[in-house]
Order: C-alpha cells, then sequence, then structure tokens
C-alpha cells in the first residue's frame, strides 16, 4: 500500500510539526520519527487501526501515534492500494474533526 495525505492533513501534519519543533526542545524530531513509524504501520497494516466512522462506501479508521498522541484518520482504497490520510488532530483537543 501507498500513503497518499490530503492537503488539509498536509497543513495539519506541518502545524504539529512546527509546534513540536518549537515547544519540545528536548525530542524535536519525536514527531516526524513516528509519523514515519505510522506511515509504515498504515501501508502494512491499515486495517489494524480503529474503525471510526462510515461515510458511504468509505470506512474511516483512526490510529494514534503512541507517543505524541496525534490521531490519524484515514481511509483505504483497496482496489488503488492507497491509503489516505485524511486528517492529522492533536490527542488533546476536546473534539474530533470534521471529516
Amino acid at each position: 500500500m501507498k500513503v497518499f495525505i490530503t492537503k488539509r492533513a498536509q497543513n495539519q501534519l506541518d502545524r504539529i510539526e512546527a509546534w513540536w519543533h518549537k515547544k519540545r526542545d528536548k525530542a524535536p524530531t519525536r514527531f516526524e520519527d513516528e509519523l514515519e513509524d505510522a506511515k509504515r504501520f498504515l501501508c502494512s497494516t491499515p486495517n489494524l487501526a480503529k474503525l471510526h466512522a462510515a461515510r458511504g462506501k468509505r470506512v474511516i479508521r483512526c490510529t494514534v501515534m503512541p507517543k505524541t498522541k496525534v490521531k490519524l484518520y484515514f481511509w483505504v482504497d483497496e482496489s488503488a492500494g492507497v491509503v489516505n490520510i485524511l486528517s492529522a488532530w492533536g490527542g488533546k483537543r476536546g473534539r474530533e474533526p470534521k471529516l
């Protein structure tokens, strides 16, 4: 499987990464490292992630990056072999993203 990140999700990831570099000086690359681990997980076993919602034919799943607590919301296009990341959401937010 390949990972595709939507423009919206990429903007969210960029903001989280910038915050991480600014606020987490003892582990400035932790977010980037964990994101790469999450991408490898999504490429190999995306259907092990928690079911979040169904939107028509799309089953939206969520995986949490364990150290940074960032939630990645995605759906899998089996026929194209693509995992589509829709949103990257800070784990401490009090609500879920609009998908």
